[in-house]
């Protein structure tokens, strides 16, 4: 992009002018798309949100354009995108930026119908292909009525009005330390709907009016020093319960609220200490009257999702040692039992239903350096009903805030949804 409006430090303009060998630009009814894989050894990883170059993608914060590594994994990914159905979510790691990258969008259509797909290798980056196609780009999101009428091909295909919607969940060990992180989140990821864990605030010391501010309304259930929980929502929350029915317990574990629809339970599951304690004992009984309750709800609540710190690993795949882990607290049998109760109810590991990278985790202990080496767990879940599942787009952990400068030792895990 070798205008006056060029920017030498922007990854967008690199791509464009052929400086990064490696690059998809997608098209979602969002914004004007091209798609491909640009075969490259020294393929690169990086995300360019709007606020990055906003003058180039004038779209939804959530939206994001993708330089993804051309590796064999892309390559197969790239091709079911392709597709004009739909495509298949993937997790890249950054090779050039160090961040991790998701390409999660659904519907997504070729940019020219008729060109043949050639296969991984066969085609290389043009710098002219790629600089008119930003320059189409550009004058495209120009264009006023760009979202209402979307000019000739790129036009939005004839469906049933759909909503796309982002579901998250993070334990973020004292809102009060980390609130500077969970609004620096929310400003980037813009969730629609986020259940926060162990804000170990009193009511009246939650930040509701910070969180207004920046779009979201809140509820939330607290107690001093320890557990606590609230969902915040860009939308209006109705129908709140903030206890288990029939467990009498002082302790603030749980959140329920309907939003557009969606039943969305948050829970931060007893920690149980060690196996054979009598907080082991109380894990497993409020994990037993849980499921009575989750039963109920899945029979009132066809669209429901439970989100939440679950402090039980589900299966191998999931602890970083799973030998060094059986039979101890967040791995036992007793704890994957009640849990696999709550399975049995038909609520299903979103996070599972796509491809994973292997060893992602979402909890590393503060000690010994576990997240340099990649020593945790997967404890923090988000489980749909079945017609959420049938809905959900991708599931993945967002690993980046546990990097970030006095970091909760759990990181957010995310999920969409396409709902008609």
């Amino acid at each position: 992009m070798a205008d006056n409006n060029s920017d030498p430090d922007c990854i967008f303009c690199k791509i464009v002018a052929g400086e990064i060998p490696a690059a998809i630009i997608f098209e979602t009814d969002e914004v004007i798309a091209f798609m491909d894989a640009f075969p490259s050894s020294k393929g690169h990883a990086l995300v360019i949100p709007r606020a990055h170059h906003p003058d180039v993608f004038e779209m939804p914060p959530s939206l994001l354009a993708i330089c993804a590594q051309a590796s064999q994994r892309l390559a197969l990914a790239s091709r079911k995108a392709l597709q004009p159905d739909g495509m298949t979510v993937t997790q890249f790691n950054g090779a050039a930026a160090g961040q991790t990258v998701f390409h999660y969008h659904q519907h997504v259509t070729p940019r020219w119908e008729g060109q043949p797909r050639r296969s991984h290798g066969e085609h290389m980056a043009d710098p002219e292909e790629l600089k008119a196609i930003a320059a189409e780009i550009r004058a495209a999101l120009d264009c006023p009525r760009m979202r209402a009428s979307r000019p000739g091909r790129l036009a939005a295909p004839t469906r049933r009005t759909r909503s796309a919607m982002k579901l998250a969940s993070w334990n973020v060990n004292s809102l009060k330390v980390r609130l500077p992180q969970v609004q620096q989140w929310l400003d980037t990821e813009k969730p629609d709907i986020l259940g926060l864990q162990e804000t170990k605030l009193t009511d009246d010391k939650f930040p509701a009016d910070v969180l207004r501010e920046a779009g979201y309304q809140a509820i939330w259930s607290g107690q001093p020093t320890y557990n606590g929980v609230a969902v915040l929502a860009r939308s209006d929350m109705a129908a709140a319960v903030t206890d288990i029915p029939g467990l009498e317990d002082p302790q603030r574990r749980v959140m329920a609220v309907t939003v557009n629809g969606i039943r969305f339970i948050n829970l931060y599951v007893p920690n149980g200490s060690e196996v054979g304690s009598e907080k082991y004992a109380y894990k497993l009984d409020w994990l037993d009257k849980l499921h009575g309750w989750l039963q109920d709800e899945l029979a009132a609540h066809e669209r429901l999702v439970v989100v939440g710190d679950f402090n039980i690993a589900p299966e191998d795949a999931d602890v970083h040692d799973p030998e060094e882990w059986r039979g101890k607290i967040l791995f036992s049998e007793p704890e994957h039992q009640a849990l696999g109760r709550l399975f049995a109810l038909g609520l299903r590991d979103t996070f599972r239903q796509f491809p994973q990278e292997e060893k992602v985790f979402s909890w590393w202990d503060y000690r010994m350096n576990n997240f340099r080496r990649n020593r945790g767990l997967r404890i923090d879940l988000i489980l749909a009903s079945a017609a959420m599942k049938a809905a959900c787009t991708a599931s993945w952990v967002d690993k980046e805030p546990r990097r970030w400068e006095r970091p909760s030792d759990h990181a957010p895990v995310v999920a969409t949804f396409d709902l008609v």
